[in-house]
């Protein structure tokens, strides 16, 4: 998180959101993290272990300070 942290913050002020796309071509790393985060997240609510990432209390609540949205799915539907 520290170090994808100010690009995800950098996003947030140009576009308004956290709703970083998957395939971000301006920062791909920045939506591979993002996709990953959430599948990691998805899986941890599910009471799983991800793989890939395993979240602390302190990022999840970092994360949402800034706005981060877990799921983008629901995030579209809300906003039409």
């Amino acid at each position: 998180l520290d170090k994808i942290g100010p690009s995800l913050v950098e996003f947030k002020e140009k576009f308004g959101h956290c709703n970083v796309p998957h395939r971000y071509k301006e920062n791909p790393s920045l939506g591979y993290w993002c996709n990953n985060i959430r599948t990691s997240w998805r899986i941890m609510k599910d009471g799983g272990i991800p793989s890939s990432y395993k979240l602390t209390r302190d990022q999840i609540r970092r994360l949402d300070k800034i706005g981060f949205r877990w799921s983008l799915f629901r995030s579209l539907i809300s906003s039409r």
